[in-house]
């Protein structure tokens, strides 16, 4: 973890030195993007705006951050939560527990790109809260599954968790002008970042205090139950997105 941490530093190192911004080109036959913003009703801000996102937008980010975070509380949290699971509730060792997490993340390979091209249009929003809801349907009921159907349970949940980021992502993107993207997902990214990093840490302290109760799957039927909670709660996320391109 050291070596990764430290690759990771020098990475970014040689990044800050060498990285630009992506020159913006206009090509023929592409929609002006004051045209293009009116055609998507997306809000766009003047040369002369001296406030890079505007209070107006700013806050709709914040309080999307807020909700839509929890989201990201609950899929960061449950690789602990369920790392923590397997192997004391249901016996696993580090191996078979490795296994089923890595499948877990393995999922996005394929949820990510499906979740984007089967939600296109008008789609997209109510698809975000239907697999919000479904993830946390599935996280819910992972203690009370017998373990052969825990992997399965975890990886419909991880699916729905993953695939649930590309539609939010996309959602957002095409919501906001172009000049404006890239502090719109920075300002999003550190709050809700923020939250999902509290996480581990949450659900350690949370099964710490189970003490020789931890070997008994029910046990965590009340921290499951939390992340599924989290997930749905998130799922209210989408009017917020549907306002995030319009003028308050």
């Amino acid at each position: 973890c050291v070596e990764l941490g430290v690759a990771g530093v020098l990475f970014g190192i040689v990044w800050l030195i060498f990285g630009s911004e992506a020159r913006h080109r206009h090509t023929e036959g592409v929609m002006p993007p004051r045209l293009a913003a009116d055609a998507l009703n997306i809000q766009t801000v003047p040369a002369e705006h001296h406030v890079p996102l505007g209070r107006s937008l700013r806050r709709k980010v914040i309080v999307l951050a807020c909700v839509l975070g929890m989201r990201d509380f609950a899929g960061v949290a449950s690789l602990s939560l369920a790392s923590i699971f397997l192997q004391k509730a249901q016996g696993l060792d580090v191996r078979q527990t490795g296994f089923i997490v890595g499948m877990m993340m393995l999922i996005g390979v394929v949820a990510n790109p499906a979740a984007v091209f089967f939600s296109h249009g008008k789609r997209r929003l109510p698809a975000l809260a239907g697999v919000l809801v479904l993830g946390g349907l599935a996280i819910a009921a992972t203690p009370w599954v017998s373990a052969g159907w825990v992997l399965a349970v975890l990886c419909l949940f991880q699916a729905c968790q993953l695939g649930s980021y590309a539609m939010s992502d996309a959602a957002m993107l095409e919501r906001v002008d172009a000049r404006l993207r890239g502090r719109v997902v920075g300002l999003f990214l550190t709050l809700a970042g923020t939250a999902g990093s509290l996480g581990p840490w949450a659900m350690g302290y949370w099964t710490d205090g189970l003490g020789v109760g931890a070997s008994d799957p029910r046990r965590y039927a009340w921290t499951f139950g939390t992340l599924g909670l989290a997930m749905i709660a998130a799922s209210f996320s989408t009017p917020l997105l549907a306002r995030l391109g319009t003028e308050r």
